[in-house]
C-alpha cells in the first residue's frame, strides 16, 4: 500500500527548466504523486494549475512553490511554462551542514497542505533568477566542490525567499525562542508517531511539558491547538490513503492506529462531514 515514490539521482541534487521537463513528458501531467525529497518550483512564466495536499493553485508568473517530503503533488500545465525546479533530499542537506532547524526555522515548506506560493515582485522575482542561473551554470561545470557550491547557493535562494516572506510576529503573551523550538518539536514527533498516537498528553510527554502548556503555546504560534494538529495530520493521510491507494477501510483505520473501523469512520466523519466511503467515492 502507499504512493508512487520519484526518488531523485544518487547525487541527492537537482535543478532543471520547467520548459525541459514539459518536453520530456510531452505536455502530459503526472499522476498525483510525492517524493522522498524537498521541491521548490520557480514559476517565471506559466499558466496552469498545482494541487498540493487537497489544495489547488492557479500557476501565475513570479511564483515559488514549496513541497515538502510526503506530500501529495500534481502539477498541470496547458502550455510549456517557463521557470525552473529545485528538488534536493535530507542526505544533501546534512552534507551541506544545512540543519534541519534552518529548514524548519525558515517556515517555507510549510505542513500538512498548508502550502500557498510566495507571491513575488517583479524584483524579488529577477533577484531569484540571478540564483538560480548560478545554479544551472555550476550543475554543467566539472568543478571540484560542485556539491559544496550548489548547497550555498541553495542556502542563499532559501533565506532570500524568507527575506521576501518572513514569518508573521509572535503572540506577545508567548516566548518567542522557546515557543518555536517547543513547535519544532512536536511537528517533528507528531510526524513519526501520528500513526500510533493520538493523545495530547503522550506529545506533551515527549516534549517534557504539560499538556496544558503544549495547547496554550501551540495555539498561540500557529491559531490551532496540539490536539487539532493531531487530528488535522491524521485527516489528511486518511484522505491521502482513501483517494489516492485501493487500501480498504478497514486496513487504513488499522494502520492510522484505530483499533476499530467504526471508530476511524465516526472520527473522519467529525473531522469531514463525510463517511471515509463516501469521501472515497466523491
Amino acid at each position: 500500500m502507499g504512493f508512487p515514490v520519484y526518488e531523485i539521482g544518487a547525487d541527492a541534487f537537482s535543478v532543471q527548466r520547467m520548459e525541459d521537463i514539459y518536453d520530456r513528458q510531452a505536455g502530459v501531467p503526472d499522476a498525483a504523486h510525492r517524493h522522498a525529497y524537498y521541491t521548490v518550483i520557480w514559476s517565471m512564466e506559466a499558466r496552469g494549475t498545482h494541487t498540493i495536499d487537497f489544495r489547488t493553485f492557479e500557476f501565475g508568473p513570479h511564483q515559488v512553490y514549496f513541497v515538502s517530503p510526503g506530500q501529495i503533488h500534481q502539477v498541470v500545465h496547458p502550455e510549456r511554462p517557463r521557470g525552473i525546479v529545485i528538488t534536493f533530499n535530507k542526505d544533501f542537506l546534512l552534507a551541506n551542514a544545512i540543519s534541519p532547524r534552518f529548514i524548519s526555522d525558515l517556515y517555507l515548506f510549510r505542513e500538512y497542505g498548508e502550502a500557498p506560493p510566495l507571491e513575488l515582485d517583479p524584483q524579488a522575482s529577477a533577484e531569484l533568477e540571478q540564483i538560480l542561473e548560478q545554479m544551472l551554470a555550476f550543475i554543467d561545470r566539472p568543478i571540484r566542490f560542485k556539491a559544496q557550491a550548489l548547497g550555498s547557493l541553495l542556502r542563499l535562494f532559501l533565506i532570500c525567499c524568507y527575506d521576501f516572506c518572513p514569518l508573521d510576529p509572535p503572540a506577545p503573551e508567548t516566548d518567542h525562542a522557546t515557543g518555536v523550538t517547543l513547535l519544532r518539536n512536536f511537528r517533528e514527533q507528531l510526524e513519526q508517531s501520528f500513526q500510533d498516537q493520538h493523545q495530547v498528553g503522550w506529545y506533551a510527554q515527549e516534549v517534557h511539558v504539560s499538556a496544558d502548556y503544549l495547547n496554550r503555546t501551540i495555539r498561540q504560534l500557529t491559531g490551532r491547538t496540539a490536539k487539532e494538529h493531531i487530528q488535522g495530520r491524521i485527516l489528511l493521510e486518511a484522505r491521502r490513503l482513501l483517494l489516492y491507494t485501493d487500501a480498504s477501510v478497514k486496513e487504513i483505520a488499522y494502520e492510522l492506529g484505530f483499533d476499530e473501523s467504526t471508530h476511524f469512520s465516526a472520527f473522519f466523519k467529525r473531522g469531514t462531514g463525510q463517511r471515509p466511503s463516501a469521501f472515497r467515492k466523491q
